[in-house]
């Protein structure tokens, strides 16, 4: 009899503790856009959001960057659906239509027409 009592308190502890760690792992409200470059994923509770490099492009050459409705902590936010638009740094970029997010992401494609460094820009 104590056996089954104790797991019975154990198994009540285990499921508090999950639904306290999905409750925190939930996202909060639609406060920031984040973009992912290849090379980069998204690292929700990290500073930047994301993890990885942005690898090199080649000038001329069509990439998808990855747009991402988040909130504060950077976790995705699925309820938006948001029309984006990407802007460049690179003036000569080759940018795509605007386009909805759907779940809270879209991919949209970019080819860069300069050498050089340049920064993308998303924009709701």
């Amino acid at each position: 009899m104590r056996t089954i009592d104790r797991f019975s308190r154990v198994l009540a502890i285990v499921v508090i503790a999950a639904a306290v760690w999905t409750a925190s792992a939930l996202a909060g409200p639609y406060t920031r856009l984040q973009v992912l470059l290849p090379g980069e994923s998204p690292a929700p509770g990290t500073a930047s959001g994301k993890t990885g490099t942005p690898r090199a492009q080649t000038e001329g050459v069509p990439f998808t960057a990855t747009v991402r409705a988040c909130d504060a902590s950077w976790n995705l936010v699925t309820s938006i659906s948001n029309v984006m638009e990407i802007l460049s740094s690179d003036g000569s970029a080759t940018l795509p239509p605007d386009a909805a997010l759907s779940g809270g992401t879209g991919t949209f494609s970019v080819t860069l027409n300069a050498a050089g460094s340049f920064t993308i820009f998303a924009h709701d």
